[in-house]
């Protein structure tokens, strides 16, 4: 098996729909990543074309002609420097895989979709495919550097935060795009690259994309990486930027992504091939280094230049880190021309002025836990808040606040024109994002989707006076944020010795009856991604073809997913929909319980005969019985018949006998045992017989005179 692949789709219940991609690492490298690739798109497949509906709008297409040539030199420089490079420098060599990923992300999404595509590793990439999709934060940057006017204004992006609390750090972010991009995924990737020092990602994404573009990772080098957008207002440095000296950001960013152990390396496989497109602040959260240098790392990078610095003792002495959308470094605020704005049109570009700058510093201090995080994340109170008053009517806009809702003001009102940005508008904070020391040990985030909706009304699709396409969205966004899965990667035992022919041997317990699909949110299981297409036995698929599973004991997976699953053969055209059930270790425990209930039951009815038994066996004749007579050293007789006492008092004696029976039982070990005949009592008894038979008491005093007698 290539890849193995768990999707759910949940986005009407959570905002978020989640994917789990993991690749065999005894594959070729460049294997892994092509079907990776194409198994993602083959599963999300529908919601690959509804986002680029929505995001790139499509019917609007003379723009891809126009960008296209740029695309298409770019990626030819982009596999010539792989090709020549790659066995020597392991940055080019992740390149490539980044390319052979894109490729086989655009081949699945081909094929579904009946227009053609590889099956096989490759490098041809359309630039009209997938690509844009990926290349969607750059575009406008694109846009500026063809001088072409084809896409909407820039809008800011985002707002982060790094938060010392107690001994712990915590990294939260949100992200500020149009609503219309608001289709949403929770991925996971295990890329099991050899030269990989992080072969484990989790990160907030997109369908379509390889990469988060919020940006928003956490990687299995126990760092985090996360980034707010800079504006570049300085229109001569686009003209540094050519397709055949610089590589697109999104690639450079996953390359670092994946080979940095460090906010030091990072840095510097980021800073190669600067494509001066997509201009960031990048923070480097390392927590192996919680008490050393090297905790934070911040990056600023305009076209041509980047400047970094190990911002730790800043974040150690003034407990929090803030990002949003203004350039902390001050050659990257000249440069990029955000001084002059701030001269020009005042506070709101001005860094320690800027309206989120002091929304931070006033608020950070309530962050004593991830509860009050999450709350500083989602706040927005423009029409009480000081900070968040304009020069407008009404005088206030939801831009000013950590989670922006531009959809909140009054599409009547009047607002300035610069900054541009602070009327109605399709626009405002679409998520947050947080996770702390250790849910990022274990590669889990708090996350939530959707516009926030603390202390304002839910975004609603059916009742705003926004006209954006919105294809397979939900109308109401009202999401409770959720956690992510713990990493559970290594569990998924793909490593080769698990063959795709006995994932469907183990699948073959079917149902009199088909089963009827009723689930919308259905997981969906991917396999038959193989090299070789024989690997997806076509009269095994075929046999399978609308029929119902009711289990799958499958012990390489061995996790429950009591859903409607779709098991998807694309290289031979099958699909199955199964009840799907994998729940190895529950049926473990369920058959260890049985087997612990009828253990019981059968001792509970061996004591039962053995009672029986015994009782039947005391009702016999009393000739020949014997009577056991136990010595301690502190010289106190106790006598236990097996047979019930003669003559009356019975119900007294086998009291007393109950008693005696119980002490006996735990006198000291030292002890001396000897067994007298019956009869023998019975004849130095003759003399007291009459007596004792009238009086117990004297019965038993008489007995124990005897037995005495008997043992001197």
């Amino acid at each position: 098996m290539v890849a193995y692949a768990r999707y759910s789709s949940r986005i009407n219940q959570t905002g978020w729909d989640e994917l789990e991609l993991v690749t065999n690492g005894q594959l070729n490298d460049s294997v892994q990543a092509y079907y990776g690739g194409y198994l993602e798109s083959s599963l999300t497949a529908k919601l690959i074309k509804s986002s680029r509906i929505n995001i790139l709008q499509e019917q609007k297409n003379d723009w891809c002609k126009k960008l296209s040539p740029f695309i298409r030199k770019n990626l030819d420089y982009t596999i010539k420097m792989v090709e020549q490079n790659k066995a020597a420098d392991i940055y080019w060599h992740q390149v490539g895989l980044t390319l052979y990923q894109l490729a086989g992300l655009d081949d699945g999404y081909a094929q579904v979709n009946g227009i053609g595509g590889h099956r096989k590793p490759h490098l041809e990439i359309d630039p009209c495919g997938v690509i844009l999709l990926n290349l969607q934060p750059e575009l406008g940057d694109l846009q500026s550097i063809m001088e072409q006017n084809l896409f909407e204004e820039k809008l800011p992006r985002c707002s982060a935060i790094v938060k010392m609390v107690n001994n712990d750090v915590y990294v939260a972010h949100n992200t500020w795009d149009n609503y219309r991009g608001m289709l949403r995924m929770l991925k996971k990737y295990t890329l099991n690259y050899k030269s990989s020092k992080a072969k484990s990602i989790s990160m907030s994404s997109y369908f379509g994309t390889v990469y988060s573009i919020d940006d928003y990772y956490i990687t299995s080098a126990n760092m985090v990486i996360m980034e707010t957008t800079n504006e570049n207002h300085n229109n001569s440095l686009w003209h540094t930027i050519r397709p055949n000296n610089m590589i697109f950001q999104f690639i450079r960013n996953i390359v670092s992504n994946r080979l940095a152990d460090s906010g030091e390396e990072w840095v510097k496989y980021y800073s190669r091939e600067n494509s001066g497109t997509y201009n960031n602040q990048f923070m480097v959260i390392d927590y192996k280094r919680m008490n050393q240098s090297g905790l934070l790392t911040v990056l600023e990078q305009m076209p041509g230049f980047m400047v970094h610095a190990d911002k730790s003792d800043h974040l150690r002495q003034h407990t929090y880190w803030a990002s949003f959308n203004v350039p902390y470094f001050a050659k990257i605020s000249k440069e990029s021309g955000q001084d002059s704005m701030c001269e020009k049109y005042g506070d709101h570009y001005c860094y320690e002025r800027t309206s989120r700058a002091l929304i931070f510093k006033r608020d950070h201090a309530t962050v004593t836990n991830m509860t009050t995080l999450y709350h500083l994340l989602r706040y927005n109170d423009f029409q009480h808040d000081p900070i968040s008053r304009c020069n407008c009517t009404p005088p206030y806009t939801a831009a000013f606040a950590l989670a922006a809702r531009y959809d909140l003001n009054d599409p009547n009102g009047k607002y300035p024109p610069i900054p541009s940005n602070l009327g109605f508008r399709s626009l405002g904070a679409i998520d947050a994002k947080m996770t702390s020391s250790k849910l990022a040990k274990n590669m889990e985030m708090i996350a939530v989707s959707g516009p926030t909706d603390q202390g304002v009304p839910a975004f609603n699709w059916a009742t705003t006076k926004l006209k954006e396409l919105h294809v397979d969205q939900p109308n109401e966004w009202r999401f409770k944020p959720v956690k992510t899965d713990k990493n559970d990667s290594s569990s998924l035992n793909i490593d080769g010795k698990v063959k795709l022919e006995k994932l469907f041997k183990e699948c073959t317990k079917q149902s009199e009856s088909k089963y009827n699909n009723k689930d919308a949110n259905s997981s969906t299981l991917s396999c038959c991604m193989a090299m070789n297409v024989s690997s997806c036995l076509t009269e095994q698929c075929s046999k399978k073809v609308n029929q119902n599973i009711e289990e799958c004991n499958a012990d390489s997976l061995g996790e429950k997913m009591n859903k409607s699953i779709e098991l998807q053969c694309h290289d031979i055209g099958f699909k199955i929909d199964m009840k799907y059930c994998l729940d190895l270790p529950n049926k473990s425990k369920s058959a260890i319980v049985i087997i612990i209930i009828l253990i019981v039951v059968v001792l509970i009815l061996l004591i039962f005969i053995i009672y029986v038994y015994k009782s039947k066996f005391a009702n016999k004749g009393r000739k020949g019985s014997k009577v056991k007579v136990r010595y301690s050293l502190g010289n106190k007789l106790t006598m236990t018949p097996n047979s019930g006492a003669r003559g009356g008092g019975g119900g007294h004696d086998r009291a007393k006998r109950d008693n005696e029976k119980s002490v006996s039982e735990n006198v000291p070990e030292n002890r001396t045992e000897r067994n007298v005949s019956a009869s023998k009592v019975r004849k130095n008894s003759t003399s007291s017989h009459t007596k004792a038979s009238t009086d117990p008491n004297l019965k038993v005093k008489a007995n124990i005179a005897e037995i005495k007698k008997a043992l001197s």
